[in-house]
Order: C-alpha cells, then structure tokens, then sequence
C-alpha cells in the first residue's frame, strides 16, 4: 500500500491575510462608495486604496477633521473643488522641460485659483474647521503661476494679442498682409491673362500658399509655381508670380508669430516648472481634502458618527460598544436595515447563534467593517456614544476558501485559516469566524471549535463567531470570557 503524503500548509503572510479581511468583509466595496462621492480623480484613487492607519491618534484626528467637513456640509458651506484637473502629467513634462499645451497651461492655472479659493474658504472658517484649514494652509497660491498663465490666455483657450508685448504686432502684421493678398488674388482672377485659363472663380491654399485654380489643359498659360493637382487631375492649382513676394512675406510673418507664440507658452512652461514641487504638493494637500470631504458625504448617506477609539491598554474597561449599528453597504443599497447592537469587553468572545438567513453573519461582517472604518478614522453607521477599541490585526474566515491549486478541501482551508489565526492570536486581535468547524463529523467539529476558541481566549484576542454547535452555546452560557448572543426573524 502507498504511504499518503500528508498535506503542506504553507505560511501565509499579513499581506494575504489582510487581503482576505478585506474581501471577505467587501471593504473594497465600502471604498469604492467613498471614491464615487470623490470630486477629483486623485481623490477617488486616495478613496479605493484607502488603508488603516498607523496609530490610534492618527485616527482620532481624521475622525474629527471628517465631522468639520460634515458640519460645513450641513451649514450649506461645503468644500468646492470646482476646476481641479489631473494635472500631474502635464506637471511632469514641465519638469522635463517640455513646452507645455495651451490647454494644459490653462488647466493648471484653474486648478491653481481653484485650490486658492478653497485655502480663503477654510481659513474663513477656521475657528470652525481648524484642522481642515491647517490642511489648506499648505496650499500655495502660486499668483505667479497661475496670474500670468490667465492673462495670457482668453476664455476659448486661445492666446490673447496682450500676451506679450510682441505678439499684438505681430498679428496685425499677418492680417494686414492676408488683407493686401487678398485683395491682389481677386484681381488677378479678372486680369486677361488668367481669367480665361480658370477652372473655377476662386482663391484656396496649397502647402499654405495662396493658389488659384488652373484647367490642366491651360497650366503652362500662367506663369508661377505648381503646387499639385485636383484628384482627377483636370486643376492644376497654381501660385500666379504676381503673389509670389506676398506669400513669402505672409509666410515669414506667420512663422514670426509662431515663434512668438512659442516663446510664450515656453515661458510660461518654465514658470510651471520652478513651481512644480509646490504644485504637487497642492495636488496632494486637494486631493486628500478631497478624501476628507468624501468621507463627510459617506457619513451622512450612512447616518454614521464618530466613535471612542479605545486602545488595548484601558483593560477590561475597553470593549466593542456598537449601538444601533447599521450593515454600510446594505444601508447604501437602499436595504431597511434593522440595527443591532454589539457589545463585548475586550479580549471576550461572542457566540452568535439563530436560524439560517436570520443575519448572524451580517452581525459578523458589521463588526469588521465597523473595525476597519475606525482603523482608517472614518465614522461607523452607529448612533452617538458607541465605541471600539483599537484592533491592529483583524483576521476573517467568512465563506468557501476552497483552493483547487493546493488540493484543500473547504474544510482543510478552513482549518488552515485557523491555524493562523490562532498563531496570531494576542490582545490587539479582533478574529471573526463564520460557522467555525463545520464541514466534518458535528462532535469532532464542536469539540475542535471549543478548543480553539480556549485557546483564543487564553491569548486574549476579541472573537465573534458563528455557529450551530450546542456544545459552543453552552459554553457560553457558563464560562468567561465567553457569551452567547442570538439572532432571529421578526416574522
């Protein structure tokens, strides 16, 4: 008989696990709400990537700074980002010494006025949202960028005569010829020598040079320079000697203002870029204010507001207190929601049990979702009063994990989860567990379920989890740190 190879289970690391969290609980989903009430493109990518943050009181800051922009919202005195453009790739040809685009110098200039109104709209208001306003004091107006570039250019996009002391003059060289060639062409087509040999009564261009049409059968009757021939070959378009000087000078005074024009949008070019590290610097100060303003949205469209944020190191004082807590994205689909309220101390563990369908593992996703919106300083869809203590590790096992790669079956993947898990069971560890031990024989199942839940609790990690188990039940109805909490239809 062949010896079976029994199976590997490789580590897997913060990242994957992460990862996991994040899919089993449809954080991008979250984020991908936040990014759409985003106003600028930069916002909205600051949005979908949105991570947890570092420390405790980084997230306490941006949960205060959310509740400004909120409060600024109600008042009927919002953030506006209104001509803010993605304007970091014209930023980085600028650095590169390109000569930037009309349109692209144009942008810049409103998305520089833009950030300018928005820094005098917060330093207004900055005995209401000092924390916003010290954001938008990093916003450098930059009048000597962007004044320029709008005196330069008119409302079409176009540049203005007055845009250097040269190009004025140099225009009205260009329309004082074109009028005298014009003028010279639509006599020639009467004079003797030409009228008869036309194809047509008309002057049109060729290689930029006026032309009067030829019957090909007349070409060699007037004397000057073939610049092509119609698609049937019956024209022969023709530059008449009389015009020759005049085309060349036109030619000469359009290459002149081309020059110019040149000049100018290089000077202005140049300006844009000895301004470049201050302009990515609004971009990014925009952008996140951007963010923040969002953020504000997403709070009102989920009732939410900003919780305590408790660290590990309160003890047995610190718990999860979610009072009247909403599922967010079951509330943002247009779902009537009925709330729950979660509680448990730090460091318990939460036995959730009830009927199939009858949102126990709703009750479970909530809490994560609320976790990973406090980690990244948003406010929760709770009602004033609750909060969550500081979880650096939130570890998910929601669903099929089945791998068909690694030959697991959905019971081995599930028990390969728990491994890790418990090997990073500790204090800061919030563990979610959807129907823990299922998929085998019910006692075996029950009796692992209970002896990794022991040894959860023993590392003191914050455990929900779901389950069918009588055994678990009991259990939580006679030993701490464990409870047992119910779910069930409202018929």
């Amino acid at each position: 008989m062949t010896e079976m190879t029994p199976p590997q289970f490789p580590d897997r690391d913060e990242r994957s696990l992460s990862h996991k969290t994040r899919l089993d609980l449809g954080w991008e989903a979250l984020t991908e709400q936040l990014a759409a009430r985003c106003h600028t493109g930069r916002g909205a990518a600051l949005g979908r990537a949105l991570a947890p943050l570092g420390t405790i009181d980084e997230a306490r800051q941006r949960q205060l700074t959310v509740s400004e922009a909120r409060a600024l919202q109600d008042s009927g005195e919002p953030l506006s980002f209104g001509g803010i453009s993605d304007i970091h790739p014209s930023l980085q040809r600028s650095e590169k010494g390109g000569v930037l685009l009309p349109a692209e110098l144009v942008e810049i200039a409103s998305t520089l006025h833009a950030g300018a109104r928005l820094r005098r709209h917060l330093a207004s208001r900055i005995g209401r949202a000092p924390r916003l306003a010290a954001h938008a004091e990093r916003i450098a107006e930059l009048p000597e960028v962007a004044g320029p570039i709008s005196d330069a250019f008119d409302e079409h996009g176009a540049l203005r005569d007055s845009a250097s002391p040269a190009l004025g003059g140099l225009r009205q060289r260009v329309n004082q010829l074109l009028g005298e060639l014009t003028r010279r062409t639509d006599s020639l087509l009467n004079e003797a020598h030409i009228a008869p040999h036309l194809q047509d009564r008309f002057v049109t261009q060729r290689e930029e040079r006026y032309v009067v049409p030829v019957r090909a059968d007349a070409r060699t009757r007037i004397r000057g320079i073939v610049h092509g021939t119609s698609a049937s070959g019956a024209t022969v378009f023709v530059e008449p000697e009389e015009i020759i000087e005049l085309n060349n000078k036109l030619k000469l005074a359009q290459l002149e203002v081309a020059e110019e024009e040149r000049r100018i949008l290089a000077d202005l070019s140049q300006r844009v870029e000895h301004a470049a590290p201050r302009i990515t610097t609004n971009l990014a100060e925009l952008a996140y204010l951007d963010l923040l303003d969002a953020a504000a949205l997403l709070s009102t469209a989920l009732r939410a507001n900003p919780v305590a944020l408790r660290p590990e190191v309160d003890g047995a004082a610190a718990r999860i207190d979610l009072r009247n807590a909403r599922h967010p994205l079951l509330t943002l689909a247009g779902t009537e929601v009925v709330p729950s309220d979660i509680v448990l101390p730090l460091g318990g563990t939460l036995i959730i049990s009830g009927p199939n369908a009858g949102g126990k593992t709703v009750a479970l996703k909530l809490t994560g979702l609320c976790a990973l919106l406090a980690r990244a300083g948003l406010h929760l869809p709770v009602q004033e009063g609750s909060a969550m203590p500081w979880f650096t590790r939130i570890l998910t096992d929601v669903g099929d994990d089945q791998s068909l790669e690694r030959n697991l079956s959905t019971f081995s993947a599930h028990v390969l989860n728990l491994r890790h898990f418990l090997a990073r069971s500790g204090p800061d560890s919030l563990i979610l567990l959807d129907e823990i031990a299922v998929g085998t024989d019910p006692e075996q199942g029950a009796a692992l379920a209970q002896a990794l839940l022991e040894a959860m609790a023993q590392a003191k990690s914050t455990v929900l989890i779901t389950t069918h188990y009588d055994r678990l039940k009991a259990l939580g109805a006679s030993s701490a740190p464990f409870a047992n909490a119910s779910v069930g239809y409202d018929l």
